[in-house]
């Protein structure tokens, strides 16, 4: 019996396995019967790609349309250095090789539409990075970790153009809470990832470790270079442990979409349709106001508002957030500056405002109007929720009404239980 499944393991193992790919990940946004963890291939939200491979593959598959994994003999193969800008060497080698023939073929509609969301983000992008001091080449890990995206969400709770957890992003100085999440602003989130790459750097000593450690932790790459007493990428990428398959995968997949990415028209992306080049003044905003009114005041639509500043997920700029710079087209600052002044102060931000009735509790109200607790307490600068007696009148972060005021009610009806 110990022989028969011997010879059934060396079988599974030397037997060659499809190329065929797998599409990990389905989210709300990306539609298709994609399935398994979520990953970074739907247009929308950044999805990882896993592949049904061997785990180490000692020849090209540039016969099929999707990439194999790390070459066995990888280490040992002559590479040849295409291009390096400052501390971030782009290699040709047969792994990249292969992404690249992937991007061209089977995830060239995405990638398609993710190059031509680089005419929208480039120059931001890469400003931002040379003013922190950092390589622009960086830019690329933006481009695969989210397709440039600031609205990506993975499966994972990782969120905007790079991809931060909550915790990794207030760890570098973005704020992330009811009101505001600057994971979305793709200036202030490549600030922040400049500090983490700065890090990384710092500790590795190179930039392929230094990616590698932004994709699994800079504690796995620590325990790889421990465990293979080498500091070398290529080399740990040979063993399925500690690194895993997507980490194995990151430093081909950025250097593929970099050479593409920098010559589109060479690898065969000759009708590319390039977004708008994001550009926008910042002004600030002494108070909460509704962004309504700083779309009227600016004279664009709440539509284009949004747009330049996707790190408001509410209606109105956050409350507590002193002089909250806002972005707006250059051309519209000095109209704006004009006409929001004219604005009176208690006209730029109206709540609704909540009489309260015996048997009324915050939870109650909270929920009525899909808010939170600690949010009512806050605007009506309340600490315990015992305070609120029937009859007093309450401020409600949902935008005052002026006309009829049931449609509040009707969007959800709380029945709550009689006191006994």
């Amino acid at each position: 019996m110990r022989k028969m499944c011997k010879w059934i393991f060396l079988f599974i193992l030397l037997c060659p396995w499809p190329s065929t790919p797998v599409i990990a990940g389905l989210t709300d946004n990306c539609p298709g019967g994609h399935y398994g963890p979520v990953s970074e291939v739907c247009p929308e939200t950044f999805v990882r790609t896993h592949w049904l491979q061997p785990p180490f593959v000692a020849h090209m598959a540039f016969g099929t349309e999707t990439p194999y994994l790390i070459d066995e003999n990888l280490a040992g193969e002559e590479e040849t250095l295409v291009e390096t800008l400052p501390d971030v060497p782009i290699i040709v080698n047969n792994n990249v090789q292969s992404f690249i023939k992937y991007f061209q073929t089977s995830g060239r509609p995405y990638f398609k539409k993710w190059l031509g969301r680089t005419g929208g983000y480039r120059t931001l992008v890469e400003e931002t990075l040379r003013g922190e001091g950092m390589p622009e080449d960086l830019f690329y890990v933006a481009l695969i970790e989210s397709g440039l995206n600031p609205r990506a969400r993975s499966g994972r709770k990782a969120v905007g153009m790079w991809q931060f957890i909550r915790a990794t992003a207030r760890r570098y100085g973005l704020r992330v809470d009811w009101w505001i999440d600057e994971r979305m602003d793709p200036e202030m989130a490549t600030i922040a990832a400049s500090k983490y790459f700065k890090r990384l750097y710092e500790r590795f000593g190179s930039w392929q470790l230094a990616m590698a450690g932004y994709n699994a932790g800079e504690g796995r790459i620590a325990r790889a270079i421990k465990t293979h007493k080498t500091t070398d990428f290529w080399k740990l990428a040979r063993y399925r442990r500690p690194l895993n398959r997507e980490t194995r995968q990151y430093i081909p997949k950025f250097m593929a979409a970099a050479l593409i990415a920098k010559d589109p028209a060479a690898y065969g992306f000759t009708d590319l349709v390039y977004d708008e080049q994001v550009v926008y003044e910042k002004v600030a905003i002494s108070q909460a106001t509704d962004i309504k009114v700083i779309a009227r005041a600016a004279g664009i639509s709440v539509k284009e508002l949004k747009h330049l500043n996707p790190a408001l997920i509410r209606w109105f700029t956050p409350p507590d957030y002193s002089d909250y710079q806002i972005k707006l087209p250059p051309e519209r600052v000095e109209s704006f500056k004009e006409n929001f002044s004219k604005v009176a102060p208690a006209d730029r931000l109206k709540f609704y405002k909540h009489r309260v009735k015996r048997g009324d509790t915050l939870w109650a109200i909270a929920r009525k109007y899909r808010t939170g607790m600690s949010l009512i307490l806050y605007l009506n600068d309340v600490k315990n929720p015992r305070y609120i007696r029937p009859g007093k009148l309450i401020v409600i972060p949902v935008r005052a009404r002026t006309a009829n005021k049931h449609t509040i009610k009707k969007r959800a009806s709380i029945k709550t239980a009689p006191a006994t």
